[in-house]
């Protein structure tokens, strides 16, 4: 069976309508089941530049995660590899009872070969602010922005709750390539300024020193 969901096509998994079995909650706080069906998981066909790709995401995340990975795809670099619900604990943290978001279909990775777990930097400087924003207006978190260690392939449903379809897929709008470039832009300007300050400030400090006798070196 197919319904229409914001313009794609969301087929109910192969296990739709098995017994329920919630096995608690992800770390975002959504329900999370090594079962589709318990937890309303979907399959949804994005359109990219180079054809459909198929994400599974719980239902009421969907237009969120889908509209990410297709923001991604047109303005930041092509998507060639998709990674989305697998009930597992997080990487790394394994027999410590933790599930993974990708445990409850409310995240997604976004070409892990280019940014693989735990590496910092894969993305370019000029577009890292303006993938924070993206994220945020969708309610959604970057990995890239972790305070410990960074995933930026990966973004998740920062809560128990995500703005609504009409609020998402408007929104995407706004935060468009010339957007990316502004952010860009502004975060260059701001290096050349500092530069500038700092050369500046490194003058001032010399032409104020004294004069140092010939044939004696400066000191340190």
């Amino acid at each position: 069976m197919a319904v229409l969901s914001s313009g794609s096509l969301v087929f109910l998994p192969d296990s739709y309508g098995a017994a329920a079995s919630v096995s608690g909650t992800s770390s975002n706080g959504w329900p999370a089941s090594p079962l589709a069906s318990a937890i309303d998981i979907v399959t949804v066909f994005v359109a990219l530049r180079s054809g459909a790709k198929k994400i599974q995401v719980a239902r009421k995340a969907a237009a969120a995660l889908e509209e990410i990975v297709r923001w991604w795809d047109a303005n930041i670099e092509p998507v060639t590899e998709l990674g989305s619900y697998n009930y597992r604990e997080i990487r790394g943290y394994e027999g410590k009872g933790i599930i993974s978001n990708h445990g409850s279909g409310t995240a997604v990775d976004i070409n892990a070969s280019r940014h693989p777990l735990g590496a910092s930097g894969t993305v370019s400087l000029f577009k890292r602010a303006a993938i924070s924003a993206k994220a945020a207006s969708l309610g959604l978190r970057w990995g890239g922005d972790y305070v410990h260690r960074k995933d930026e392939m990966h973004f998740e449903v920062a809560s128990s709750r995500v703005r609504a379809v009409a609020s998402a897929v408007v929104g995407s709008a706004a935060t468009t390539g010339l957007q990316v470039w502004l952010w860009g832009s502004a975060i260059a300007g701001a290096i050349l300024v500092t530069l500038v300050l700092v050369n500046r400030r490194k003058r001032v400090i010399m032409l104020a020193a004294p004069p140092t006798k010939t044939g004696t070196p400066p000191s340190e």
